[in-house]
């Protein structure tokens, strides 16, 4: 997967493609805030990421992405999968706009990722 994003103002859109260029496989939506934070209002992937395409994107976030620290929210049960690889530095429990019980997660894009270290 190959990444490019467009900024607007303090939105950042980073679309995500697969062989073609001419339409997008993946898109995530972030807004730029205050305290040097960047806040992932979207995330939408026409097809399961594996490992390879999840470090592929967060390299591509850290080196694009002007803020130091990424917050999002997941689902409870996926939680411990993103705690496993990034720097969590902080969460907390949310409820999504659905009415999911989620967690609040938010990364520190300065540190290393813990088990992507040596993966290409």
């Amino acid at each position: 997967m190959t990444f490019r994003h467009n900024k607007i103002n303090s939105a950042v859109m980073v679309y995500g493609f697969v062989g073609s260029k001419e339409s997008y496989d993946m898109v995530m939506t972030l807004h730029l805030e205050p305290e040097n934070k960047a806040k992932v209002y979207g995330f939408m992937s026409k097809k399961k990421m594996d490992l390879n395409d999840f470090v592929k994107l967060w390299r591509y976030v850290k080196r694009n992405v002007p803020a130091r620290y990424l917050q999002f929210e997941v689902l409870v049960k996926h939680a411990p999968a993103y705690e496993m690889y990034l720097p969590v530095i902080k969460k907390s429990d949310s409820t999504t706009f659905t009415g999911y019980k989620s967690v609040t997660l938010l990364v520190d894009l300065w540190k290393r990722a813990k088990a992507l270290n040596g993966y290409k």
